[in-house]
């Protein structure tokens, strides 16, 4: 019933103006879906980045633990080199202190010798 108070000229007309408007929705509308696949496309990468930074920092905080431990073993090898440096030297004048106390004894040996005749 409208279509006959309405000239067909004027019905095409409405008709154009839809059909343009309904392109220009869906236009909008891929363009729409484009800018979200971006943008959950930007989330991933922001959320890569992020893991890759705590990696970084698990690593980090690893080897701060592996230089502490190699730092108290080079500790331990110094003191240990100091022990035997202390301890080649003690052998050294216990070495030295042998032949003095050896001619002691024989000293005191030839005295004890003479005072018994």
């Amino acid at each position: 019933m409208c279509r006959s108070l309405v000239p067909s000229s004027t019905s095409n007309d409405l008709q154009a103006t839809l059909d343009e408007i309904v392109d220009e929705k869906y236009q909008k509308y891929q363009q729409l879906k484009i800018l979200e696949k971006e943008e959950q496309r930007i989330v991933d990468e922001e959320k890569k980045i992020q893991d890759k930074k705590k990696k970084i920092e698990e690593d980090k905080k690893k080897i701060e633990e592996y230089i502490k431990k190699i730092e108290e073993e080079e500790m331990m090898v110094e003191e240990d080199e100091k022990n035997v440096i202390l301890a080649k030297k003690k052998l050294e004048d216990e070495k030295k202190k042998k032949p003095e106390d050896e001619e002691v004894s024989s000293r005191l040996t030839i005295i004890l010798i003479i005072c018994s005749c």
